[in-house]
């Protein structure tokens, strides 16, 4: 089973995703984020899956009640990408000692 890190080490554009929504969570906890409707090099449809995926590994929770839909990072997708971030941190680190 992989880990959080490996998960997103996979898919950088489920990093962008997921990074977009913790940075603004950052910013204001406690406000609800619109949907992300563009990202870089994606197609509607991919994007809609990315956010499945971000819901389904519980990193991001949707607000049912919002029109238009809204989102915000939960602990566990900033922890994700915490934890993400750190690996590649270290493994640039070890590259860069070899």
């Amino acid at each position: 089973m992989l880990d959080d890190s490996e998960h997103l080490s996979t898919h950088p554009k489920l990093v962008r995703l997921l990074a977009h929504y913790v940075q603004a969570d950052i910013a204001s906890p406690e406000t609800w984020q619109n949907r992300v409707d563009q990202l870089e090099s994606t197609e509607p449809r991919e994007l809609s899956k990315l956010h499945g995926r971000l819901l389904a590994y519980g990193w991001l929770e949707p607000n049912l009640g919002a029109v238009p839909c809204c989102y915000r990072a939960t602990p566990a997708g900033r922890r994700a990408l915490r934890k993400y971030q750190a690996k590649r941190v270290a493994d640039n680190t070890d590259a860069e000692a070899a």
